[in-house]
């Protein structure tokens, strides 16, 4: 019994995940024509030497993190966005790469 209100609380996250997704694609033009996200290994570190400044954001903190300055970072050989999938305990999200430009950190 104990299995099944992490179950729930799992599906629920995915549910608004993919709510999240489709009123994004919905909402904002250009969106949905876009290539598909591209999943990264978890590890993986964008360019360690690069000026700008990186990070992982959870898909629920999206648009805070875009108020903040931060965009998209793209893949450079489709140009699409970039993801991870991270599993916390029993809880498996998305996680996308933003990056601030330098010239955002300067000012």
């Amino acid at each position: 019994m104990r299995a099944f209100p992490v179950r729930l609380s799992q599906s629920l996250w995915q549910f608004v995940a993919a709510l999240t997704t489709a009123v994004r694609h919905a909402l904002l033009p250009g969106s949905a024509r876009g290539p598909e996200p591209v999943r990264l290994p978890a590890h993986f570190v964008p360019d360690p030497g690069a000026c700008d400044q990186y990070v992982w954001v959870p898909e629920y903190a999206l648009g805070e993190r875009q108020e903040e300055g931060y965009t998209y970072y793209l893949h450079p050989g489709t140009g699409a966005t970039c993801y991870r999938r991270v599993q916390r305990a029993n809880h498996v999200s998305n996680e996308y790469l933003m990056v601030l430009p330098r010239t955002r950190i300067a000012a």
